[in-house]
């Protein structure tokens, strides 16, 4: 469990950015907001530097939680292409005229956490008939979305022992491990 007693918190205030940086015994966590032309000024940045390596059969996960009421439903690409608001939907699949697919994924109570996590190669979102939240990542992860409005992204794991998914033994050659996720927050509109 993270131990939130007494966490460094800086904030860095200027013309072109804005960023809180907080220090914990686990993870560097640092939410950065640019205020400069172009894409840079899209939505949130968010780097994590996470470091398990003291701990022992530990999971450690970012969790995103919004209002949003996506009845569990998340859509991850496929082939790690930037997702284009031109979407056009095809049953569980979503394909825009530059051939980038996103699939569409769903919670399932009856199976186990594990079960529930699916790759995450570059982007997922959440949306309801309001508001889609998109993630878009630098590196690829694990995701899941185990209750309505939540995301969450697998950070590192270590285990003693085989987990029974294909390694064949422990994950015990952890590294400090940096993450990057850009979040962009959309009102949706309806089409004209």
């Amino acid at each position: 469990m993270l131990t939130l007693d007494r966490p460094l918190v800086m904030v860095v205030e200027g013309p072109l950015l804005a960023q809180v940086r907080v220090l914990l015994p686990e993870v560097q966590h640092y939410i950065t907001l640019y205020n400069t032309p172009g894409v840079d000024s899209l939505g949130l940045e968010v780097n994590n530097i996470v470091d398990i390596t003291d701990h022992n059969n530990y999971e450690f996960i970012m969790r995103i939680s919004t209002n949003i009421q996506n009845n569990e439903d998340f859509f991850t690409d496929l082939n790690n292409m930037q997702v284009d608001h031109d979407i056009l939907e095809h049953g569980n699949f979503f394909k825009n005229l530059n051939n980038i697919q996103m699939i569409r994924r769903k919670h399932f109570t009856k199976l186990p956490l594990q079960a529930n996590y699916y790759p995450l190669p570059g982007a997922v979102f959440i949306e309801d008939d309001e508001t889609r939240l998109t993630i878009l990542t630098a590196q690829p992860l694990g995701v899941a979305a185990l209750k309505p409005g939540q995301v969450e992204i697998m950070q590192d794991r270590r285990l003693n022992q085989d987990d029974g998914r294909g390694l064949g033994q422990g994950v015990l050659d952890n590294r400090p491990t940096p993450t990057s996720f850009r979040l962009i927050l959309e009102s949706k509109t309806s089409k004209c």
